[in-house]
């Protein structure tokens, strides 16, 4: 496999994320990356049920309108993927609900840290009424032979590792098309 191909893994994920084809996106992702987002998001989910606890935030927070599940118990034993593919779907729609499309990516070229490592550098335009374009980098590892991508450089996280998510509670069933999604596997 070429490094080369880091170009085209990356590629793909850029065209499922914006047709909101996730089962699509999954098929390219790096599997320890989809573990990392669910431990990522578990403080977040107990600061939000903390805050609606409070009575700062709708009641459930992120457990219900985020990942669809009743308590922090349930949100534990959901798999990987399916945090991941929820936060997506409410954070950015499904190929049948998506908004018209705001951002372009496109992979320039890539960069080997070890023969299993390699960064690749995209631009991503964003048009509309405030055009602006940048260069990032999103990082790609070799997995069982395969290219497979990372969460950062703007995917879902950004180059810190930060993720945003703006969603209305109730707005957007988080389990909407689940039933035709093929988790893949992530324990290592």
């Amino acid at each position: 496999m070429t490094p080369d191909r880091a170009l085209d893994v990356v590629d793909s994920a850029f065209r499922a994320a914006e047709a909101r084809d996730w089962q699509a996106l999954f098929n390219v992702l790096d599997p320890a990356a989809i573990e990392q987002f669910k431990q990522q998001q578990r403080p977040m989910v107990v600061m939000s049920t903390d805050l609606s606890a409070l009575g700062e935030q709708d009641e459930g927070g992120m457990l219900r309108g985020v990942f669809g599940v009743p308590d922090l118990a349930a949100f534990d034993t959901l798999p990987a993927a399916l945090v991941l593919r929820r936060w997506l779907v409410v954070s950015h729609g499904t190929h049948d609900t998506r908004p018209a499309m705001t951002q372009m990516r496109r992979a320039i070229g890539h960069v080997l840290e070890s023969p299993d490592v390699a960064h690749v550098v995209f631009r991503e335009q964003w048009v509309g009424p405030m055009p602006r374009e940048a260069v990032r980098v999103i990082s790609v590892r070799r997995v069982d032979g395969h290219w497979r991508v990372g969460l950062g450089g703007g995917l879902v996280s950004d180059e810190t590792g930060g993720v945003g998510i703006g969603y209305n509670p109730g707005s957007v069933d988080p389990t909407l098309g689940e039933a035709d999604f093929v988790a893949p596997d992530t324990e290592q």
